[in-house]
């Protein structure tokens, strides 16, 4: 079987019904097609289906890759693969950023929020594991927090943002909170990173994959608070002073770190640093020399 092209590179990448559409694939490489594929989020603990046709499924998708790139030093999850891929690490640079259709302060009153607030934003799909129920908690010890939770809603299985209502109501915090819950264009992106004072991505310890909210955030430069289970997003945390990272699941951390971001005031984070390491430039760099021009 002849192709037209000699390499293939995936730039996003998914393994579910992998054993449905791999075997094509692997007729390529074995003609001499060399396929490569960027993960990012190669090491998790999200399951879609009988735990037996994950597992086949992680299998199927890297019989026939090549090279895998990840956004740090990862080892691919051992699914008996005969030949595993050669592994390289490369950036994810940040999100280009659009000018916001209202001014921080038209956005905050039209959502009910005090200019003088300080203004945490919680954004993208609802997950159990972005821990915001402890960050509700911990608005009680931080009272000039208010909280903007901005995006669709979380699946079936996980807790919805009425829970999460119900719990701000449940220790007093209900007139603090906001919530946008829907799909977010990138106009509506841009008004709420432009006007919020800290960006949350406060994961569980499950979480050891890289954020694409720290992308967003890097380019509107809000610091963030993290915390995870280690890998990219907690390397970039402690390479660059860009936020606070704290130990997951842990109420007390997250005070402290909120009061300590307050603190800083318009303390100059390391944002110019990260965004230099951390470029789509760089990106492509690595790729090519890697695996294009091999």
């Amino acid at each position: 079987m002849k192709s037209s092209c000699s390499k293939v590179i995936f730039a996003t990448y998914f393994e579910y019904l992998a054993p449905f559409w791999a075997w094509s694939l692997r007729r390529h490489s074995r003609a001499g097609v060399s396929f490569a594929a960027i993960l990012h989020d190669p090491v998790r603990d999200y399951v879609v289906g009988p735990f037996w046709w994950h597992r086949l499924s992680i299998r199927q998708a890297y019989s026939f890759l090549d090279v895998v790139f990840s956004h740090s030093e990862i080892e691919l999850p051992s699914q008996k693969i005969s030949s595993p891929p050669a592994t390289y690490t490369l950036p994810h640079g940040p999100y280009p950023t659009i000018r916001p259709s209202e001014r921080a302060e038209q956005f905050r009153t039209r959502l009910g929020i005090p200019g003088q607030a300080k203004l945490l934003l919680s954004f993208g799909h609802l997950r159990d594991n972005k821990n915001l129920d402890l960050v509700i908690q911990a608005m009680k010890d931080v009272p000039d927090a208010h909280l903007l939770v901005a995006g669709s809603e979380a699946p079936i299985g996980q807790l919805p943002s009425s829970g999460y209502k119900q719990m701000a109501a449940g220790v007093g915090v209900a007139s603090r909170c906001h919530w946008l819950i829907g799909y977010q264009d990138n106009t509506a992106l841009a008004n709420c990173f432009s006007c919020s004072d800290i960006v949350l991505v406060t994961y569980a310890s499950s979480f050891k994959s890289a954020s694409g909210v720290l992308s967003v955030a890097a380019s509107y430069e809000r610091p963030i608070l993290a915390s995870c289970g280690g890998g990219p997003l907690e390397d970039a945390l402690r390479h660059y002073d860009i936020g606070k990272l704290i130990s997951p699941e842990s109420v007390t951390d997250i005070i402290h770190g909120l009061l300590s971001l307050t603190e800083r005031g318009d303390y100059h984070y390391e944002w110019e640093a990260y965004r230099r390491d951390n470029s789509w430039e760089k990106n492509a760099s690595i790729c090519h020399s890697t695996f294009i021009a091999n």
